[in-house]
């Protein structure tokens, strides 16, 4: 409650007493929970159609990792996958591919 020259202003409900800024905050990360898995359900879906040997390994560990409260990665947890080029069919192995194997390194490095 305030007062200022002979008027009083009354001050309730949500937008004085904490709860939209504590609303507005879990819509944030719900926000960002669901943008993530999002990019899971993309990617996921992006090496379902590119990979020509899947063996399901890979994919299966494509996941969601945490690094601040409004930032996730989306990773594949940092398997040191060898194969990820075959699996994309652009190593030597099956050079008749027209996949680039350097796009499709999965190794753990440079993250």
């Amino acid at each position: 409650m305030a007062t200022s020259g002979g008027v009083t202003v009354t001050t309730t409900g949500p937008m004085f007493d904490g709860r939209a800024v504590r609303a507005i905050n879990r819509l944030g990360a719900d926000a960002v929970e669901v943008v993530a898995d999002q990019g899971v359900t993309d990617v996921k879906q992006f090496l379902d159609s590119v990979l020509q040997n899947p063996t399901g390994f890979y994919v299966s560990r494509i996941q969601t990792e945490r690094k601040t409260d409004d930032h996730r990665l989306v990773t594949d947890g940092g398997w040191p996958v060898l194969y990820g080029p075959w699996l994309a069919g652009g190593s030597s192995r099956n050079a008749t591919s027209p996949a680039s194997p350097s796009r499709w390194y999965a190794g753990g490095s440079g993250r």
